[in-house]
């Protein structure tokens, strides 16, 4: 038995459960309201899919050891990182745009979209800053229901393909942490009209293991997107680092939508991408330990009667019972996300280090 099933026979945390309404709960940031009633430094925050593990050290000490002029503006830096990018993913640098996260890639897409005047077809819920700035551009996003194992419906994507058209893939999916293995999705991939705009999201690949992106398909498929960060296995969300592979001839239009490409990097973001690509051992303990204390998390909820997505990712996605575990939480200085989906209310919780995951589970054990 883990520390975390046992803890959930522990009863000594107390407290009185919050109530508040809401929808769609999964926004990163403390409120005021929160943080008055917590100690800071004694909050669990499960609600951002942060690794609570990162950055790795080399990372911290090229920060730290920086020598270069930081009075000077960041371009050569930025064509440092994308000639590493290029050989790490085995492709030219020409096909790889930088940007200050992967959100900000994905804005610019929505915009690229609006200007293909194509219909965006994706699956939700997911991480929906593409459709949601397509929307607001006067675009023409298409909500697809996720299948019953809350996986992306790639036949319903496939039956709704269209001419001028687009289709929007996260995988493994955000918040509900699904997972399809690349042979499959290269297979969808493949069957799509060439003609159609292929966006693919793999915030979390590093997660799933191995050999398991899409990269690969870059040269082959000029109608295929992929967008990184360094947010997630990484550990660097703070330092806002993300980009964008493509042919030669999108990452060119995608430019033209930008005034000043690599305007919105740091000099110190980019050293630090840089010395990230060159930490497997930690992405390889990082993914490991993470799945470790995931199975115990999932085991948990099950053990207390919630009903889990199969996750590959840093988060487990589960059905409340219809509770607002947000609001009960936050009264025990936890912060998770949730939302409400087809009637039903699901939690989105990331996991943290042990010790946190059990504090989660001994909190729901009071609620339960």
């Amino acid at each position: 038995m883990t520390r975390i099933q046992q803890s959930i026979n522990r009863r000594d945390w107390l407290g009185t459960a919050l109530t508040m309404g809401g929808s769609l709960l999964l926004s990163p940031y403390l409120s005021k309201e929160f943080l008055r009633q917590n100690d800071a430094e004694t909050v669990i925050k499960l609600n951002a899919n942060e690794n609570p593990y990162g950055p790795p050290k080399s990372v911290l000490d090229s920060i730290r050891h920086f020598d270069g002029e930081l009075f000077r503006y960041q371009g050569i830096y930025a064509n440092n990182l994308r000639e590493q990018l290029a050989s790490f993913h085995g492709l030219e640098s020409q096909m790889i745009m930088l940007g200050a996260g992967s959100s900000v890639l994905l804005q610019l897409l929505g915009h690229y979209v609006q200007q293909k005047s194509a219909t965006l077809h994706y699956c939700s819920p997911t991480f929906n800053i593409l459709p949601d700035t397509l929307k607001k551009a006067g675009g023409k996003p298409n909500s697809l229901p996720l299948t019953k194992d809350y996986k992306f419906d790639l036949a319903a994507l496939k039956e709704a393909d269209e001419t001028p058209g687009a289709i929007y893939l996260v995988n493994p999916n955000n918040p509900t942490g699904t997972f399809y293995e690349r042979t499959e999705m290269e297979l969808f991939c493949k069957s799509i009209n060439s003609k159609t705009l292929i966006i693919l999201d793999e915030a979390y690949i590093e997660y799933a293991g191995d050999g398991q992106s899409l990269v690969g398909l870059l040269k082959q498929m000029p109608n295929l997107i992929i967008v990184r960060t360094f947010s997630k296995i990484y550990g660097m969300a703070g330092l806002r680092m993300g980009y964008l592979m493509a042919s030669a001839a999108i990452i060119r239009q995608l430019q033209q939508l930008v005034p000043w490409p690599n305007h919105d990097l740091s000099t110190l973001s980019l050293v630090a991408a840089g010395n990230a690509l060159q930490s497997s051992s930690f992405v390889q303990t990082t993914r490991t330990t993470n799945a470790r204390v995931m199975q115990s998390t999932i085991k948990a909820l099950e053990s207390l009667g919630y009903r889990c997505s199969p996750s590959v990712a840093n988060f487990v996605y589960f059905n409340t019972k219809g509770r607002n575990l947000r609001a009960a939480l936050e009264g025990y200085g936890v912060q998770i996300g949730q939302l409400d989906y087809e009637n039903q209310t699901y939690a989105r919780v990331t996991v943290g280090k042990e010790q946190e995951m059990e504090r989660f589970v001994q909190c729901l054990q009071k609620l339960n």
